[in-house]
């Protein structure tokens, strides 16, 4: 071929002996080997100059180079911080908890439900004649704070009491003066002259009427009677000290049913025994007795006694005479 690279040397071959040999027709020109055509000394250059050659082999050269690195920065990047993320969300330090936060106090403010168990039989009306009991039953109604409740139950000269009020919760002046008008002579009417009050049927009525009430609340029975409070009541009990006390027993199993009862004892001025057997009972068995004489200021006596007897902790056992 024309083109081909060995067409100007000055040798032939022989494909049957397999031989190079001189050509007969060369001349000067020919055997000028100044004239040949150079033997190509490598095979790139048989090949010609691509565009973009040059940058492709040093690419191919750093492709292992970034493989590496790559495959580095992904099996890092799961035990990485996205700076972005940690400069929105920072990381919030866990604090341990403050007991005296977490735990629940008692409330200050717990409700009590009292039941006014009023005496309007027989001897009553020798110890106050004046109704007095009326007013000291009003004086605990003003005392009371909001959201207390209130009932009151009538001791009767039979053993059926007298419902006079259901549960009431005071939350305004208007309603504790709505009770103190039913706290009064004109509901209750003249003393029942019958010789025998009984005493236990009204306690148990009181209880049933707290017990049916708020659980949470504290309860309170208050009896509004004369000092002896003697009773006609036939039940047997155990820790009377006579036949007119056995309502004393009636006591005990409000106690143990969480609740308190308290009794204001009217009596003769100048008194100072007349109460003694109800104060001991109270004292050995869990109560409180207070004994008011008919002409004494009993607001002042009564005021501490009532506040105590309202408290949200249920108060201890004290005689007052």
């Amino acid at each position: 071929r024309k083109d081909m690279p060995y067409k100007n040397m000055p040798y032939s071959y022989d494909s049957g002996s397999r031989k190079w040999s001189e050509r007969s027709d060369d001349n000067a020109e020919h055997t000028n080997l100044s004239t040949v055509s150079p033997v190509p000394s490598r095979k790139k250059d048989l090949l010609p100059e691509l565009p973009g050659r040059k940058h492709w082999r040093a690419a191919s050269l750093l492709l292992p180079l970034f493989l590496v690195v790559l495959s580095m920065s992904l099996g890092a990047s799961s035990f990485s911080v996205n700076p972005r993320t940690a400069a929105i969300s920072p990381t919030v330090p866990k604090t341990a908890p403050n007991p005296a936060s977490s735990s629940t106090p008692a409330s200050p403010t717990t409700p009590v439900d009292v039941v006014v168990v009023m005496d309007n039989v027989n001897q009553i009306f020798s110890y106050d004649p004046q109704g007095d009991r009326f007013k000291a039953a009003q004086l605990l109604v003003n005392l009371m704070p909001g959201g207390d409740e209130i009932g009151i139950v009538g001791i009767t000269s039979t053993p059926n009491p007298r419902n006079v009020l259901a549960l009431q919760t005071l939350q305004t002046s208007n309603d504790k003066a709505v009770v103190n008008n039913i706290l009064s002579a004109n509901t209750f009417g003249p003393v029942d002259p019958a010789p025998t009050a009984y005493f236990t049927p009204a306690l148990q009525m009181a209880g049933s009427m707290l017990l049916a009430g708020t659980t949470s609340h504290r309860k309170l029975i208050l009896i509004f009677t004369d000092a002896l409070a003697f009773s006609g009541d036939q039940n047997a009990c155990n820790i009377s000290p006579d036949a007119y006390h056995n309502w004393f027993c009636a006591t005990q199993a409000l106690e143990q049913e969480g609740i308190s009862v308290a009794l204001v004892g009217f009596t003769s001025p100048g008194s100072t025994t007349t109460i003694q057997p109800v104060q001991q009972f109270f004292n050995t068995y869990g109560g409180i007795a207070l004994s008011i004489a008919g002409t004494s200021d009993f607001t002042s006596q009564l005021t501490p006694a009532y506040q105590n007897l309202l408290s949200p902790v249920r108060p201890a056992s004290f005689k007052m005479s």
